[in-house]
């Protein structure tokens, strides 16, 4: 029987980028996407950067920062304060907030537009 997602097993890799970076190569990922990895501190955050002139055109957000924030609370208020522009596993109690705050009326804006092929 094969798995829902045959692709979460079978993983293209670099041979080039794997005999060079050796041991690094599983914290400096290398790709053909829209996006190229610029830094990652354990616990901390991921950094990439859109590619200039990537063969779809490129991606509309030219900087992505993952941030790790463990706190529920923590990460509600730093949506709430602009601090992030979108955050995952909001907590039930305080879902209206995003709708509520700044950043994440533009992020909500943001992801409409797109979506409706702008």
């Amino acid at each position: 029987m094969l798995p829902a997602n045959i692709a979460d097993f079978l993983l293209m890799a670099s041979p080039k980028a794997m005999k060079d970076l050796g041991d690094d190569f599983v914290r400096k990922p290398v790709g053909t996407g829209p996006y190229r990895f610029v830094e990652w501190v354990t616990g901390e955050r991921l950094v990439a950067e859109a590619v200039d002139q990537h063969w779809t055109g490129g991606p509309w957000v030219e900087r992505v920062v993952w941030r790790s924030i463990t706190e529920p609370a923590a990460r509600v208020t730093a949506l709430r304060t602009g601090d992030a522009d979108l955050i995952a596993n909001v907590p039930p109690a305080q879902a209206p907030v995003p709708e509520k705050s700044p950043a994440g009326r533009e992020a909500i804006r943001a992801l409409l537009e797109d979506q409706s092929g702008r």
